[in-house]
């Protein structure tokens, strides 16, 4: 009598496990074989990529690595390091607009302090008195016809005399 090991397809609790010694056993036709052997396959593969997962999850929950903790450290830094120019810089700009506003105040302080000047000295001259002085003691009279040159101006907006202008 010949002895078979074949496999008994009990199954409990997912798991396969029991052989048969005996005669008796199961023949499985070449269908039912093949059916067996792909299912195997398929369990085999589940329960391989179930192992990939379960360590794929055990190193995401196992914490941060070394690298990822350097990067993360330099990230940081850097970051602390943007922030710090960023204030500083902040800090200069309102300092520098403090400092042109200080500095239109004293412009315009300036300006209002030129502007009583020039109106005490032009109303200190006395036009009436400054025309009888140059007529009266200084001989000035006003230029006649003959006296007065007319010229174009060049394009330029400016004229440099070096000589004498000659009449025409």
């Amino acid at each position: 009598m010949s002895r078979r090991y074949e496999r008994n397809q009990t199954i409990r609790s997912g798991r396969e496990y029991g052989y048969n010694y005996d005669d008796l056993a199961r023949k499985y036709s070449v269908e039912e074989e093949k059916r067996v052997r792909r299912h195997e396959r398929t369990v085999k593969r589940t329960r391989k990529y179930q192992k990939g997962e379960a360590a794929a999850r055990s190193r995401i929950n196992s914490g941060i690595d070394f690298f990822s903790a350097a990067v993360l450290l330099v990230s940081i830094g850097i970051i602390f390091v943007f922030a710090m120019n960023y204030l500083t810089l902040s800090s200069k700009i309102i300092s520098m607009k403090k400092e042109v506003s200080s500095l239109k105040t004293q412009v315009s302080e300036a300006v209002s302090a030129n502007d009583e000047a020039y109106s005490t000295v032009d109303s200190s001259i006395d036009i009436g008195y400054v025309y009888d002085t140059a007529v009266g003691s200084l001989g000035m009279v006003y230029p006649s016809e003959d006296q007065v040159i007319s010229y174009t101006p060049a394009e330029e907006g400016y004229v440099r005399q070096y000589t004498e202008v000659t009449q025409k």
